[in-house]
């Protein structure tokens, strides 16, 4: 379980960190007395829980939740606070739940036993996020893709779910060209060849399924909030909010059918 940690002060951080360590201690922890900084991290590693005090300095944990939410829409929020005048706004943003300073032990524990999206009790670690923008995680990192085009491919064939996609349902889809046309073709090559060196240097190429004129993903190595949206998945029944593979226009009949069924 990866769990965020916030609060500007630090003696009341030490004491949250040390009522959650009391807890979980096989989680992995990470403490930030900024909400900026803990964003940072989020862009970029997975988080499942996050402890927010609510009156942070240069944003409110209100304004860190809601960001929050946006790269991981599934992530637990639990607000810390002197003062139960922000419940009601805590709410708002679907916390999972509110604890009332002093923090102690029992209130973690109480709360890490009752969250609003359950915890997987073991997942992938290869994940695709298409809630909002499209982004790859491997071991919980977001993967760095040096091209925008093999990014977008990969995306595409993690919206067919599997099903094995030929070279010229790419350039038709993507590229939205003529299948024929050289310079299309050479792109797509181009394209999968950029996407399978990008996964092998991180140890995920095995995501792939690869043929000469076909390419796709293998479910079994992997998951995704869209796919576990579909089988109905507790996690992330609450965590669709209308956005899905934002900037590709070929996702739009996917989020249409989404919306109609989800929302």
């Amino acid at each position: 379980m990866k769990i965020l940690a916030v609060d500007y002060e630090k003696p009341e951080l030490e004491v949250l960190l040390d009522a959650i360590t009391e807890v979980a201690p096989e989680a992995e922890i990470h403490a930030f007395q900024s909400g900026e900084k803990a964003l940072e991290y989020a862009r970029t590693d997975m988080c499942e829980v996050a402890f927010l005090e609510i009156r942070l300095r240069e944003m409110t944990g209100l304004e860190v939740a809601l960001n929050l939410k946006k790269i991981w829409p599934y992530v637990n929020i639990i607000f810390t606070s002197g003062y139960d005048e922000y419940v009601m706004e805590a709410m708002k943003v679907r916390a999972s739940g509110y604890i009332l300073k002093p923090v102690t032990a029992e209130q973690v524990k109480d709360e890490l036993e009752n969250l609003r999206v359950p915890l997987a009790p073991a997942k992938s670690r290869n994940h695709a996020q298409t809630f909002g923008n499209f982004e790859l995680f491997v071991d919980g990192n977001a993967v760095d893709f040096d091209s925008t085009r093999s990014k977008e491919l990969l995306a595409f064939l993690v919206d067919r779910r599997g099903a094995m996609v030929t070279n010229g349902e790419i350039a038709a889809t993507i590229w939205e060209s003529n299948t024929n046309i050289a310079s299309t073709q050479a792109q797509v090559r181009k394209a999968r060849a950029n996407l399978i060196y990008t996964l092998n240097n991180c140890g995920a190429v095995d995501i792939l399924r690869i043929s000469r004129y076909e390419i796709g993903v293998n479910p079994k190595k992997m998951s995704c909030d869209y796919w576990q949206l579909l089988d109905h998945d507790e996690r992330v029944l609450n965590s669709f909010r209308g956005e899905y593979m934002s900037g590709y226009s070929w996702a739009e009949p996917t989020l249409g059918s989404l919306m109609s069924e989800f929302m």
